[in-house]
């Protein structure tokens, strides 16, 4: 059986709006069914957004056709996508270039990662004041003498290297009278305190007596042929000569040696 078409009221009839003058901007074309079935035909004087007229029904938001697209580089999908994230990667400054094998060259304008330049370690001088005053540099400290820590005894166990340096008397010779270059033994035996000070604020005091043809207490800024680790350095005094040899004798962190009358 075929079915009749049903009527549709005049107030849902299909009506176009009337022609829109020349140079005028293009615009979707609207249906009254948008305006609801109440409504009346809309102005469209200014040929702008659809305005209601008295009585009317306040009318709905536009409906978004197909046809239309929002202007967002979202909608293109992968390539766009893709641009995106090249775009990024040039605001980042970062060049993503193929591996490189060993001994092979690196594509031609691909970066490749630059190594870190590590910067030297710097030593702080040995200062020295007694009659004289003076600074001797790290590199300039001889390093001939040599301590062996291993043969040594029940020492504490980070003192069991061998240790090379500079004889202390020899040092405190530079700075004990006015006449530098010479250990002045007069002037030792009648006594005076060598205060061996660290960086840490600590300090041991003991007489001038006491280093007096002691060849083998030196000051020392290499162990185990190196520089004295961090935590140790750059210089420490290290020796055999005194019997059952306790760490707090051996001052670590030594940056200054001071005479006292």
């Amino acid at each position: 059986m075929r079915m009749q078409p049903s009527r549709i009221p005049f107030e849902w009839a299909r009506v176009d709006p009337p022609k829109k003058p020349p140079n005028s901007p293009s615009r979707p074309r609207r249906d009254l069914a948008d305006w609801g079935p109440q409504a009346s035909l809309p102005s469209t004087s200014s040929f702008g957004s659809p305005q209601p007229t008295q009585g009317s029904a306040e009318p709905r938001r536009e409906r978004r056709t197909p046809g239309r697209r929002m202007p967002t580089a979202l909608n293109k999908g992968k390539g766009t996508r893709r641009v995106a994230l090249l775009m990024l990667a040039a605001g980042l400054c970062v060049t993503v270039g193929p591996a490189v094998s060993a001994g092979a060259r690196p594509a031609e304008g691909t970066a490749t990662a630059q190594p870190r330049a590590v910067a030297a370690r710097t030593y702080p001088d040995l200062l020295l004041v007694g009659k004289l005053t003076r600074r001797i540099k790290w590199s300039k400290l001889p390093a001939k003498v040599v301590w062996d820590g291993t043969k040594a005894g029940d020492i504490p166990r980070d003192l069991q290297a061998v240790y090379r340096g500079q004889t202390i008397y020899k040092i405190i010779g530079l700075v004990d009278d006015k006449k530098p270059g010479s250990f002045n033994v007069a002037l030792a035996k009648k006594g005076y305190t060598i205060r061996f000070m660290a960086s840490d604020g600590y300090h041991w005091d003991f007489k001038s007596r006491s280093i007096i043809g002691k060849k083998k207490w030196i000051i020392a800024r290499l162990k185990n042929g190196k520089p004295l680790p961090a935590g140790e350095g750059p210089y420490r005094d290290v020796g055999s000569f005194i019997h059952h040899f306790y760490g707090r004798q051996s001052v670590k962190l030594l940056v200054e040696i001071k005479l006292i009358f």
